[in-house]
């Protein structure tokens, strides 16, 4: 079942078309809490808009839980090992992610939290960089994962994943695993090794900047309870100091202004956790999706590289053999052979694809960056515009 507010946003937004060239508009909204206790869960209503063939139909409303989005990014991950994946919020959130949303407040068992809030935009990000990755796109796993029914979905999660380098895997000895266990060290290699010691620097660098403006936050949120207690105090004054009139009213006056400066050093807070820790946040999802594309890049050149090795001594032993021996040894060289090429073009292919996206990654970063920043600036000088507008309106009762 929907809520009404999700039925009326699809109705309204069918009759809208896509702007052109848009291939995905996602809409995840209205959090619903499932059952109770350690058994309960939150799943969110997704609106999907495409002009994909592939869908039954343009329009498509279904809800998932979080360890569904978590599942469509495995498979993703799994199918697509030359891609950078766009992260998905911790499941943990609090544990991981240390107070985003604090300031909205709490929900009541069924009504969401600032938490959830929070990860009901970051996994729209998440399906929106998802729908505009030219590959990502037209995976099969996503278009089954925006248009199944649950009972579908849970046939398709039991099936087993599309694993690109499993087939090259088995030709990978367990011997000769153990003796590329200690990476080589060529030039292959150090340039990869280079790349993920680079984003493992960015992204310690991004958890500082996210640490130190969680402290700015928190300033704020702090400075706003300090002044709602100094106009509290200051209400209280007023009300003992009644016999000069004029005295206590303009005391009141400054109190009951004081106080209400809390609600706008939170809303300030929600802006800047909004608009830039978040963003922050999903960076450092990214860079860690980075590193695990390094990482499985280089497992699979190591496997290339231990096949190579294992039609090396095929060949030497092909050389001592003969009659049937040797025609076998033959048929299982021909066989590492096949897999090595396999091995080698998917190396490749892999390559190609992880250097267009770290390229892709570092011309968005460059302009994500800059947004942020701008973001950050533009919100501190509003606050302290309507805060000095705040005070001046005020100013007029010492004339």
């Amino acid at each position: 079942s929907y809520s009404f507010c999700t039925l009326l946003r699809l109705k309204t937004s069918m009759a809208d078309e896509l702007p052109p060239g848009t291939v995905f508009e996602f809409t995840v909204c209205d959090p619903e809490k499932v059952g109770s206790g350690a058994f309960s869960h939150w799943e969110y209503h997704i609106h999907t808009k495409t002009s994909l063939s592939s869908f039954r139909q343009p329009n498509v409303l279904t809800k998932r839980r979080y360890n569904s989005f978590a599942w469509l990014r495995e498979q993703l991950v799994l199918e697509f090992p030359g891609c950078i994946v766009p992260p998905i919020p911790e499941k943990d959130i609090a544990a991981k992610v240390e107070n985003i949303g604090m300031f909205s407040g709490g929900g009541d068992g069924k009504q969401p939290s600032g938490l959830i809030a929070y990860r009901v935009r970051a996994l729209r990000k998440f399906l929106v960089r998802v729908g505009a990755h030219p590959k990502l796109q037209n995976a099969d796993v996503l278009c089954d994962f925006l248009q199944l029914g649950d009972d579908e979905l849970a046939k398709r999660q039991k099936q087993p994943s599309k694993q690109t380098y499993e087939i090259i895997s088995q030709a990978a000895s367990t011997r000769m695993k153990e003796a590329f266990a200690a990476q080589p060290t060529t030039k292959e290699y150090n340039r990869w090794e280079d790349t993920s010691c680079y984003v493992e620097k960015l992204e310690g660098l991004l958890r500082g900047m996210r640490e130190r403006m969680n402290k700015i936050m928190h300033g704020r949120v702090d400075l706003g309870r300090s002044y709602k207690e100094f106009g509290v105090t200051f209400l209280a004054v007023g009300d003992v100091d009644k016999d000069d009139r004029q005295t206590s009213e303009m005391i009141k006056n400054i109190g009951e202004h004081c106080a209400r400066q809390e609600s706008s050093s939170v809303d300030q807070a929600n802006n800047e956790c909004i608009h830039v820790a978040e963003s922050i946040t999903y960076y450092q999802g990214i860079c860690s999706s980075i590193k695990h594309a390094i990482k499985r890049l280089i497992k699979i050149m190591m496997i290339r590289d231990s096949v190579e090795e294992s039609l090396r001594r095929a060949k030497l032993k092909t050389e001592t053999l003969e009659g049937d021996l040797r025609v076998k040894a033959v048929e299982k060289e021909d066989e590492l052979r096949e897999k090595h090429q396999k091995a080698v073009h998917l190396t490749n292919d892999i390559t190609r694809e992880l250097e267009a996206e770290l390229t892709k990654f570092h011309n968005e970063k460059s302009y994500d960056f800059k947004s942020i920043l701008n973001t950050m600036v533009d919100l501190t000088r509003n606050f302290a515009k309507k805060s000095g507008n705040s005070w001046d309106t005020i100013s007029n009762i010492f004339e």
